[in-house]
C-alpha cells in the first residue's frame, strides 16, 4: 500500500496552532491476508456435457471466514483459463455445465474472503466430458406397466432408461422378439429412451412385452403388460326366433366369439317391420343381460325381421341378422297324411293295423291318431278308437 504521514493541529477562537507531526509515515493495510489455495478439484460425476466437481477448504483461511470460491476451467492442452460461474461458488462442489462432449478440461479453484482472492489451486488431472461406465438400470417411475390400447388406432410404449455404453436393447412379445418385417411396428431408442410405436393396433397383439438391454456392465428388463381393446364381435347366429304367437315371440342367440377384452354388458335387439318393400328398425328390446329376449307388441299376422347387436364398455358391435322374416301367428297346422295303413294279423273278430307317422307334424306335436274302418261294400266309416291312439300300432275288435 501507499504510505502515509499524518499531523494534527489544535484550534480556538483566535486562530490555530503550530501542528505536531506523527512519529513516521504509516501504511495502511487489512488485519487480516487472502486465503492459501483449496484442494485440488476432483470430479465425482460426467455426462457428455456437464463434469460435477469437488474440493476441499483451505488449510489457511486468511484470519476472515471464506465466503465463497472461484472456479475456472480450459481444454486440456491450452492455456486460456475462464470461469465457469459468474459469481462466486458457496460450496465446495460444483455442476459445470455447457460442455463440448467427449473434449477433455483441466479444472483449478481459488478461495475468496473478505482481504480478496487466495492462490489457485493445483489444476485437477484431465477430465474427459462423457458418461461413466454403468449397467442399464430401467426407470419407469409414473408410467404404467398395464397399457391399454383400443383397436384400430396407434400407440406408444416409453421405457426410460440410463446406460453407459448405450445397451443393446431387445423388445419381445410373449417370449418372441418382434419382427423388423411388421411394418405396423417401430422401434426408436436414443442414450435415455426406448420407444416402441404402433401405427395400427391389433387384438392380437395383446400380451406380455418384454424390453431387455444390456451393456458390458450388466443388464436390466422390465415386463409391460399390453392389452388391446374393442367394440364386441357380433353375436353368433343362428338369431333364432320361437314361441311364435299373433302378438310376441322369443328369441335366441349365442355370445360373440371374441368379446373385445372386456366382459360384455348387455345386448340390443332391434326389429324391422317388412311392410311395403320398405326398411325401418326400430329397439325392440335394450340391455338384455342374457341371450335370450321375449318380445312382445307383434301385429298379428304381420311379417318382421330381428337383429341383434352386443355391447361392452368399449362400444357396440356389428348386428347379427335374422335370415328370415317370421310372421306373428301361431306356427302350426293339421299334421300330413300318415303313410296308408297294412294290416299284419287279423282274424274273424279283431285286426292289428300299423302305419307311418306323417311326414309333416303341422309344427306341434303329434298327439295321437284316429283309426276308421267300414265294410268294404259300404260308404259309412267307423271310427274303432274311443281315444286318441298314441302309438302307430293298434288292435281293435270288429262290430259285427
Amino acid at each position: 500500500g501507499t504510505p502515509y504521514d499524518f499531523r494534527v493541529r489544535a484550534e480556538n477562537q483566535y486562530g490555530v496552532g503550530e501542528p505536531l507531526n506523527a512519529d513516521g509515515p504509516v501504511t495502511p493495510k487489512n488485519p487480516f491476508d487472502t486465503p492459501g489455495p483449496p484442494g485440488r478439484p476432483e470430479a465425482v460425476n460426467t455426462t457428455d456435457d456437464t463434469i460435477t466437481l469437488q474440493w476441499s477448504r483451505p488449510i489457511r483461511d486468511g484470519g476472515a471466514p471464506i465466503i465463497g470460491y472461484v472456479l475456472e476451467k480450459r481444454e486440456a492442452g491450452t492455456g486460456n483459463w475462464e470461469r465457469v460461474s459468474f459469481g462466486n461458488i458457496p460450496d465446495t462442489k460444483y455442476r459445470v455445465t455447457g460442455l463440448t462432449p467427449h473434449r477433455t478440461y483441466e479444472f483449478r479453484v481459488a478461495a475468496v474472503n473478505a482481504a480478496g482472492q487466495g492462490d489457485y489451486s493445483d489444476n485437477s488431472v484431465p477430465i474427459n466430458a462423457s458418461k461413466a461406465a454403468s449397467k442399464p438400470v430401467i426407470s419407469m417411475g409414473m408410467l404404467a406397466r398395464d397399457v391399454i390400447a383400443f383397436a384400430g388406432q396407434p400407440a406408444k410404449i416409453l421405457v426410460p432408461y440410463a446406460a453407459s455404453p448405450t445397451p443393446e436393447i431387445v423388445w419381445s412379445r410373449n417370449g418372441v422378439i418382434f419382427d423388423a418385417r411388421d411394418k405396423r411396428v417401430e422401434i426408436e431408442s436414443n442414450d435415455y429412451l426406448t420407444v416402441l410405436n404402433y401405427t395400427k393396433c391389433e387384438r392380437g397383439d395383446t400380451g406380455k412385452f418384454t424390453v431387455r438391454m444390456e451393456n458390458d456392465m450388466g443388464s436390466d428388463s422390465v415386463d409391460i403388460n399390453f392389452k388391446v381393446v374393442d367394440r364386441p364381435d357380433p353375436p353368433v347366429g343362428p338369431l333364432e326366433a320361437d314361441d311364435i304367437s299373433p302378438e310376441s315371440c322369443r328369441l335366441s342367440w349365442k355370445p360373440p366369439t371374441d368379446d373385445g377384452g372386456a366382459p360384455i354388458t348387455n345386448y340390443i335387439v332391434e326389429k324391422c317391420h317388412v311392410k311395403g318393400g320398405q326398411e325401418k328398425w326400430e329397439k325392440a328390446a335394450s340391455f338384455v343381460r342374457g341371450t335370450e329376449v321375449h318380445i312382445a307388441g307383434l301385429q298379428e299376422n304381420e311379417r318382421y325381421r330381428f337383429r341383434v347387436f352386443a355391447e361392452n364398455q368399449y362400444g357396440i358391435s356389428e348386428p347379427l341378422e335374422m335370415k328370415d322374416p317370421i310372421t306373428a301367428k301361431y306356427q302350426f297346422d293339421v299334421p300330413g297324411q300318415p303313410d296308408k295303413p297294412i294290416v299284419p294279423n287279423m282274424d274273424r273278430n279283431w285286426a292289428e293295423v300299423e302305419w307311418e307317422p306323417p311326414v309333416s307334424n303341422g309344427g306341434s306335436k303329434i298327439l295321437g291318431y284316429n283309426l276308421q274302418y267300414r265294410d268294404a261294400q259300404s260308404h259309412k266309416w267307423i271310427t274303432a278308437n274311443k281315444e286318441l291312439i298314441p302309438g302307430t300300432i293298434f288292435k281293435f275288435y270288429l262290430k259285427n
